[in-house]
């Protein structure tokens, strides 16, 4: 067996045990529940709220940060997280509708979206050993297109160091983004990145502050 086999091996005993130990966990929250009477009446057991998944974070650069946090929940570089499926993230979704007239119209408005959707297709996430296809950012030149900008954006936040520099750029690449046509759901993609991004470079300056 060579040594990529056995890695893989290894990895997919790994997300095994994490799904055997989180269907236990769940099982007994159930059981307490129900025991206890705090079960909702009608509430199927395989309700969201004793549903998780595993998450893994996976670096793709150099200049990756080794951990982050996002919606509150801290990722490590290679390791396995189990998230409960009722932990959500504040997103900008657009809707979309025809009027009478056969024009089309966008609407946007705020919603709690579960985490595992958050992520989904995303290259630096596994979901429940789910590995999306990698994608390369376009760091060689000036997106044109906003699957190019997304690449780009992604890239260069997650290089940053500096949360000031980080607004200010966010701030000044606005015509960029208008020029490459980056829609309401382009920027609900990326700027969870930034957000938890630039609160990690924040934390990092304010610990070298007090130090």
């Amino acid at each position: 067996m060579d040594r990529t086999e056995e890695i893989k091996q290894k990895r997919v005993a790994s997300m095994a045990k994490a799904r055997a130990a989180a269907k236990a966990k769940r099982e007994k929250l159930v059981a307490m529940a129900t025991e206890n009477n705090d079960l909702p009446e009608g509430m199927p057991t395989n309700s969201p709220l004793f549903r998780t998944r595993t998450f893994i974070y996976r670096p793709q650069d150099p200049t990756d940060p080794v951990e982050m946090t996002f919606a509150k929940v801290l990722f490590r570089a290679n390791e396995m997280v189990e998230v409960a499926d009722t932990v959500t993230v504040q997103q900008l979704v657009v809707e979309k509708r025809e009027t009478a007239e056969g024009e089309s119209r966008s609407k946007g408005r705020e919603m709690q979206v579960p985490l595992y959707q958050v992520l989904a297709g995303n290259p630096w996430f596994e979901i429940n050993g789910v590995k999306p296809e990698r994608q390369k950012p376009a760091t060689s030149r000036v997106p044109t297109s906003p699957d190019e900008w997304r690449g780009y954006a992604i890239a260069w936040i997650a290089a940053s160091t500096n949360s000031v520099t980080m607004d200010k750029r966010w701030l000044g690449e606005d015509s960029l983004r208008r020029a490459c046509g980056v829609s309401a759901d382009d920027m609900a993609y990326v700027m969870p990145f930034f957000e938890a991004r630039r609160d990690e470079c924040a934390d990092i300056e304010s610990r070298r502050r007090v130090a």
